[in-house]
């Protein structure tokens, strides 16, 4: 039987009285100091997730929320999709009491069969609600809404057990999505004080938590979204999750190669012939998402051998970066970039800079792409794999201003820190990644993929431990399987 919700009048009847108190009994809500999904310390946490193991907390859960939608002003839809994972089990009930469609989302495309990210059964134009266990800043149902309107289907509403009043509503909103809720924190806090479970105190310092996470929510945008995602959070997002944060194409299809090839793997190519280049691109081409390349190193270039190299890159679908690192002033740079013997802007997908020159520095890149035939994502780097570099805390953060400032042009950064002051939008590329050495005696450092990738890194970097290798196409096969192996390890923990 669907319990009737509070979100009407704010008050809550005999019945949700007493699943807030079962709730509580099993250890469902929890008082304490913890770290939310968006890096923000909360006083309270619903962990929702435990219900499954209590068959008749589940049922109840599901008739919670059917009260929500099949409640007097009921929520007119078609079809119901739970967000994937924690909301499945209870969206699968509500399917199943109220003989209602189901459809799912997955949070990444299988790599093989139908590769579909929504499944079941879809009629473009059918009305579909979203189920959610907890809505904070809206974030995972906005993801799965844009999913499934990719497939056609017509999303105006979501439902939630709770809302953490938190900036959810504001950002739904902007998206088209009006949330409904059965519960809300004050709620929750109010029973527990009534019935002696919880003190006063405590209920204040969860009001004023309430207070401190609603006051981004006149903004009604995803900046205040992105602010969230920012500490340390992008580390537990997919990168299919990732790659609709990004504004610009190239990085955006970047993501779609590493989610294709499964392949966080670059390899650095600081070769000095066209010839070796070349036939190393071709031997571990089908490994890589990215080959960086130092085009001023290659002592025999021509434009030839650029047009032979993007018929390789189309052959096995990676992408290419030229280390320029470009540090001059915007004048000089725009020339460096559009013209000279290069023609860098003309074939790289990606180029290095630094931000040393400030922010004209990108105004100057811009110039430069208004020269070339196509445009260019712009990597910064925030900071170096070598021993001593002078890249410290005060010119990191001033790099990370600078690429928030540009975020249509300025894609990620080259970093060995977490960077966590900076949004999940952003590509992190880590260098100095070698299983087999601890340095190379001129300054280089070295790492592990796995250290890398759980500290930092969306892609590694890797040059010398493929390079250098004897089977180069056998190391790239094993740096990208242990690196990829090491991202999902990082999005599944957290």
């Amino acid at each position: 039987m669907a319990l009737q919700s509070s979100e009407k009048n704010g008050k809550l009847s005999a019945d949700l009285e007493r699943v807030v108190l079962e709730f509580n009994e099993v250890g469902v809500i929890k008082f304490g100091c913890y770290k939310l999904k968006s890096g923000v310390q909360s006083p309270i946490y619903i962990d929702l997730r435990e219900i499954i193991s209590f068959p008749s907390l589940l049922t109840t859960a599901s008739n919670l929320l059917a009260g929500t939608i099949y409640n007097d002003d009921a929520v007119v839809h078609d079809v119901i999709c739970g967000v994937p994972y924690a909301a499945l089990p209870i969206a699968t009930l509500v399917a199943c009491d109220h003989d209602t469609p189901m459809v799912m989302r997955r949070k990444e495309a299988k790599a093989h069969g139908t590769k579909k990210v929504v499944e079941g059964r879809i009629v473009p134009g059918n009305r579909c609600i979203i189920i959610d266990d907890v809505c904070t800043s809206g974030l995972s149902i906005i993801e799965t809404a844009n999913d499934l309107r990719e497939v056609g289907l017509i999303v105006t509403d979501a439902v939630v057990l709770l809302d953490r009043q938190a900036t959810g509503v504001a950002n739904l909103a902007q998206h088209g999505i009006k949330l409904h809720w059965a519960l809300n924190l004050t709620q929750i806090c109010s029973v527990l004080v009534g019935a002696g479970h919880l003190t006063p105190d405590v209920a204040q310092q969860v009001e004023a938590f309430i207070a401190g996470s609603c006051k981004n929510e006149a903004n009604g945008d995803l900046t205040a979204l992105h602010a969230a995602l920012g500490v340390s959070s992008w580390k537990a997002l997919h990168f299919s999750e990732r790659k609709k944060l990004s504004q610009n194409e190239i990085a955006q299809r970047l993501y779609q190669v590493m989610l294709d090839k499964e392949s966080n793997l670059a390899v650095a190519a600081d070769l000095t012939s066209c010839a070796a280049v070349l036939a190393l691109a071709e031997a571990i081409g089908r490994d890589i998402c990215l080959l960086k390349i130092h085009v001023d190193i290659i002592e025999d270039f021509t434009l030839e051998f650029i047009m032979d190299l993007k018929k390789i890159a189309g052959r096995h679908n990676f992408l290419i970066m030229e280390d320029r690192k470009f540090s001059d002033i915007g004048f000089t740079v725009s020339n460096q970039l559009g013209g000279g013997l290069y023609r860098i802007g003309d074939w790289a997908d990606f180029v290095t800079f630094h931000g040393l020159p400030g922010s004209g520095i990108v105004e100057g890149l811009k110039t430069g792409m208004k020269n070339c035939s196509r445009s260019v994502a712009c990597i910064l780097v925030a900071d170096m794999s070598s021993k001593g570099a002078l890249t410290g805390p005060e010119y990191v953060s001033s790099a990370v201003k600078i690429a928030e400032e540009h975020r249509d042009d300025v894609v990620g950064f080259v970093t060995q820190t977490d960077l966590s002051s900076c949004d999940a939008s952003f590509l992190r590329m880590t260098p100095g990644v070698n299983i087999s050495a601890a340095g190379d005696g001129l300054g280089q450092q070295y790492n592990s993929p796995e250290e890398v990738v759980g500290r930092c890194a969306d892609i590694i970097i890797v040059g010398r431990g493929v390079t250098g290798a004897a089977d180069p196409a056998a190391a790239a096969a094993m740096y990208k399987t242990r690196a990829f192996a090491a991202y999902r390890r990082r999005v599944d923990k957290l």
